[in-house]
């Protein structure tokens, strides 16, 4: 079906916001501004933050309308004066809107921002410029600005928008005035589009609406366009059935399927699951990150118990149902971090290849992963249930040898001996003195090792993640150091990961879980060591990049 790009263009450009009253989901920027307008203390210079459609050249054009609008109220533009309705139309002499992405050169700032800058503004008291994707900019660029941006001209604003803060200077940055556009809330957006349907007098099926907004994952901008592709469809009322040549599946529909097809292990059903979403014209790299957002929210839910904040906004309840039900399948946090951590990965190693053969990989990868998860340790169902084995109450070198652990029970030393020796306590065989294997050990515990304690060091956290789901996670971020008599060292590269440990409730949690690997009582000594610390774990890359994709960084104490 052949869509008039036009239409879809003119629906949302038509209801545009023109108030700071009309935009949604920004409250926050929205007040502030306002107060700023009505208390006359305006910045020279704003840095608007955010993804793409959630309202930050629109904002700008309203910032622009109202200090120069003839009769504001409260800050408000009154939307109806000439000036409001020049910058409106796109026709206002001091409002000067440039997209940095094709004029990224100095001579285009010089020619069009810096010596354009020096003329007082003609129509109004504001001359204002909005630099779109600011972060394209070149560096010699930037330097050439920075000067104006110290010492701006009287009535001169810039506003500056970008999707990528971290590519613009810190010395831009430092003097400008910052805002983060987030995207808009489920229903907030659902109740957007119920508006506009409701202006056009179309009537729309209500599940259309919600189907739109998951769609847009909190875009405004496309869900509007998509909305207008709907309304395109011709007549008065737009029915599910009818929308659906155009929606196909939702984004989330197809991730729910897909996912729970990955947790299953079931490598062949994925694969024809893919087949049958790029027939149907998946966007293949969206569809990829999409699949990642939702690892990321089951992550999050299994570690804190509560629903990632971002995702409750993309994909409202009917995200939050989905994540629920896939936590039915797999809830191991540490099983969720090295899924997410496979995605990253390929999605790295593979920039250049064909998107669909990287996803190709990415499932066979993640349900052989979930496979072997749920075969070492059972269904993640039952995994909650499930004993956990006792401590051996032999030492880990007399293990070896199985008909010697048989014929050999190892009672318990006195009590009142290992108060006066005040030594580790072990448990020996009947032949062997407790006082040569202590000598013979140098004050250590039987055949325990740093190499034997490293070896072990998952078991010891996936014992610890049955007591604390959240402790697993800090503990990837500890590295044994040391082993001295019955004690362990360990190492925290971040004062976050130490502070944590120190604590008496999780340090105890620790010490149990790695008593009962060792098969002696053991006890930690907390470290935080600023040299660079060697994880055990090679996925922590993984979680480096993890951090980079989404934004983030981890933060030194």
């Amino acid at each position: 079906m052949h869509i008039n790009a036009i239409d879809m263009l003119a629906l949302y450009r038509k209801y545009r916001p023109a108030k700071f009253s009309e935009l949604i989901g920004q409250d926050t920027i929205r007040d502030t501004l306002l107060s700023e307008v009505a208390n006359k203390m305006i910045a020279h210079a704003y840095l608007f933050i955010g993804p793409r459609g959630t309202g930050k050249t629109s904002t700008a054009r309203i910032l622009a309308a109202a200090v120069n609008c003839e009769r504001p109220k409260g800050g408000e533009p009154c939307g109806a004066c000439s000036r409001c309705g020049a910058i409106r139309a796109g026709r206002y002499l001091d409002l000067i809107e440039i997209d940095a992405a094709s004029q990224t050169g100095v001579d285009n700032v010089r020619e069009n921002i810096i010596e354009s800058a020096r003329f007082i503004p003609q129509a109004g008291p504001y001359k204002i410029y909005i630099l779109d994707e600011a972060h394209m900019l070149s560096a010699s660029a930037w330097n050439a600005l920075l000067k104006t941006l110290e010492e701006p001209p009287p009535g001169v604003i810039f506003v500056f928008a970008t999707t990528e803060s971290r590519k613009i200077p810190d010395t831009i940055l430092s003097r400008c005035q910052q805002f983060r556009f987030r995207p808009v809330e489920h229903e907030v957006l659902k109740k957007r589009l119920v508006s506009i349907a409701r202006a056009e007098s179309i009537k729309v099926d209500e599940e259309v609406f919600d189907e739109v907004a998951l769609r847009a994952g909190g875009y405004v901008r496309d869900a509007e366009s998509l909305l207008g592709q709907l309304f395109s469809l011709g007549g008065k009322f737009v029915t599910w059935k009818d929308a659906q040549g155009i929606l196909e599946r939702s984004s989330l529909m197809s991730v729910s399927a897909f996912l729970k097809t990955l947790l299953k292990g079931n490598v062949e059903n994925a694969f024809q699951q893919l087949n049958e979403l790029q027939e149907e014209g998946v966007d293949v790299p969206r569809f990829t990150l999409d699949l990642l957002e939702a690892l990321r929210a089951m992550h999050y839910r299994a570690i804190t118990g509560d629903n990632h904040p971002l995702y409750i906004r993309r994909h409202g309840k009917a995200g939050i149902a989905m994540i629920g039900e896939m936590l039915k399948f797999q809830h191991d946090p540490i099983v969720l971090r090295k899924a997410l951590g496979i995605i990253i990965d390929q999605m790295d190693k593979s920039r250049e290849a064909p998107s669909d053969l990287v996803l190709e990989i990415i499932a066979g990868d993640l349900a052989h992963h979930f496979s072997a998860s749920s075969g070492s340790r059972g269904n993640s169902d039952d995994s909650e249930d499930r004993t956990p084995p006792s401590v051996p109450s032999i030492p880990l070198t007399a293990q070896k040898d199985g008909n010697q652990a048989k014929n050999n029970p190892t009672p318990a030393i006195k009590a009142k001996e290992t108060e006066a020796k005040a030594e580790p306590i072990l448990e020996i065989s009947a032949d062997e003195s407790a006082e040569s294997k202590l000598e013979s050990k140098k004050h250590n515990p039987v055949g325990i090792t740093l190499g034997k304690v490293k070896e072990l060091w998952e078991t010891v956290i996936e014992k610890v993640h049955k007591k604390n789901h959240a402790l697993p996670f800090v503990l990837k971020f500890a590295e044994p150091l040391e082993v001295q008599a019955n004690q362990v060292r360990l190492g925290c590269k971040y004062q976050f990961h130490h502070d944590r440990l120190i604590n008496k409730d999780n340090r105890l949690i620790v010490e149990q879980a790695l008593s009962e690997v060792l098969g002696s009582p053991t006890v930690i000594k907390i470290e935080f060591v600023k040299a660079p610390v060697t994880l055990p774990n090679p996925e922590d890359a993984a979680f480096d990049k993890m951090v980079n994709l989404f934004g983030g960084k981890v933060v030194e104490g």
